[in-house]
């Protein structure tokens, strides 16, 4: 089992520059905007990972350990990331996202199986609810280890306040950012 969890990892982010690589050489009009994704092989293999019972077994010793924090979505290390999530999924290993891009995506095509979400608080460096937080959109200062558009956690709004004073940007619920993030992701498969 030891061999077979980096195994996974490598993999895990192999997949990812590889899609990455291939949507950008022939110009996939269905690619993600973010990342150069082929959004069909990203959900396709989101779907695959959940239905492989070794890969999923794997991935839940790995995350109980933190040993996991691979986007499963572009492959990025979330466990560098600034604005790292954390999703609960029914009768599967949590599942990670390096921004609220990739959450927002993985959110949508899992729909009800998502139990529970959460997000690394900037100010704290601590998991809040996600749903309970406040988003600073649109600022100067860039996250380390996100996709585009950058968007920063805080789980109390004094402190999204602050941040949007320094740095600017726009201060958004959980809801209005999900809102904003699909209404891009529409506009741009057109």
């Amino acid at each position: 089992m030891k061999k077979l969890i980096p195994m996974l990892l490598l993999s895990v982010t192999l997949f990812g520059a590889t899609a990455r690589a291939e949507a950008a050489a022939t110009n996939q009009t269905a690619s993600c905007p973010r990342c150069n994704m082929d959004e069909a092989k990203s959900e396709t293999n989101l779907v695959q990972t959940l239905k492989a019972s070794p890969e999923k077994t794997a991935r839940k010793e790995a995350a109980a350990t933190n040993q996991l924090a691979i986007c499963q979505l572009c492959g990025m290390d979330a466990a560098k990331s600034d604005t790292k999530f954390v999703l609960t999924i029914k009768e599967s290993p949590d599942m990670h996202a390096c921004c609220m891009s990739c959450a927002s995506r993985i959110m949508k095509k899992l729909g009800k199986d998502v139990v529970s979400v959460t997000t690394l608080d900037f100010a704290t460096r601590k998991q809040v609810p996600a749903a309970d937080a406040f988003y600073v959109l649109g600022s100067k200062r860039r996250p380390k280890g996100s996709m585009m558009p950058f968007v920063f956690a805080f789980g109390v709004r004094a402190d999204a306040d602050a941040f949007k004073d320094k740095h600017s940007g726009k201060v958004m619920t959980f809801n209005e950012i999900l809102a904003q993030l699909n209404a891009e992701q529409k506009g741009n498969s057109k």
